[in-house]
Formats: structure tokens, C-alpha cells, sequence
């Protein structure tokens, strides 16, 4: 079926990486279409400074599933509290909006290596190769150090 193939292009190009900013190893991962537009729309409405510290904001929310070797989860508030992805997000968001800016600025810097090294990988598969390389092989390379 079509629709199984187009399934198979969401987890494709996905990079995942740790980075270390002073005593901080951060597990980041590279976001959705969804996730984008997600944040977009959150932010609708703000003005332009505004709308860029919550960009960096909210895309290391959703980025971060990691720190110092411990997995980020939700944290529920009762028994009957469901633990899902967008909660896990919010109480990210809500943690790194105390963080100083320069720890969210340094961050975020890594994010977007991970974002260009995600765009790289997809250019490059898309050229054809005598070598069979990494990124011809028809995997995501989903980099982990």
C-alpha cells in the first residue's frame, strides 16, 4: 500500500545526538513537520523578539530527551495523569524557560548543528554514488556519539 510508504519517510533523516555544554551532556533529536508547526502556532501572535527566544524555547523542548545519561519523562501529578509526549514537551518548556539565557542560547547552537547535519544528509542522498556512502543506502543516519 502507498500509504506504508509514505509512513516510512517519518523517521527518516531523524538524527539524534548527545552535545556537552559545561557539566551538561544533552541527548537532542532533530523535530517533526508537526512539531514545527506546533511551535509556530503557539507563537502566533507575539512580536519578533518574543517569537525567537520562544522558538529556541520550545524547540529544545521538544529536542532534549536526555541529560547526563538519564532519559527526560514526564513526571505525572496524580495516579489518573496520563503520561504523553505533549506533556512531556510542556514540562520541558516550563523547565528550560528558567534556564539563563546563554545555557538556552548554547543549546539551541546545537540544535541547529543537528538540523544542518540532518539537511546534509538528505542533500546528499539524494546524489547518486559510485561509493554506496552513508546516506545512499536508503538509512537515516541517526548519528549518535
Amino acid at each position: 500500500m502507498a500509504i506504508n510508504e509514505l509512513q516510512r519517510v517519518i523517521t527518516y533523516g531523524i538524527i539524534e545526538k548527545e552535545f556537552q555544554v559545561q557539566k551538561f551532556k544533552m541527548r537532542m533529536r532533530t523535530l517533526t513537520a508537526g512539531e514545527m508547526r506546533k511551535i509556530t502556532e503557539d507563537l502566533s501572535g507575539f512580536d519578533d523578539v518574543a517569537k525567537f527566544r520562544g522558538v529556541q524555547i520550545k524547540t529544545l523542548a521538544y529536542s532534549i530527551l536526555g541529560v547526563n545519561g538519564k532519559k527526560v519523562e514526564y513526571t505525572p501529578e496524580n495516579e489518573q495523569d496520563s503520561i504523553t509526549e505533549e506533556k512531556r514537551y510542556r514540562q520541558n518548556e516550563t523547565i528550560i524557560e528558567k534556564w539563563q539565557k546563554s545555557m538556552v542560547d548554547l543549546f539551541y547552537s546545537k540544535y541547529m548543528e543537528l538540523q544542518e547535519e540532518q539537511e546534509s544528509f538528505l542533500l546528499e542522498s539524494e546524489k547518486p554514488s559510485t561509493k554506496g556512502g552513508v546516506g545512499n543506502d536508503g538509512k537515516s543516519p541517526n548519528t549518535q556519539e
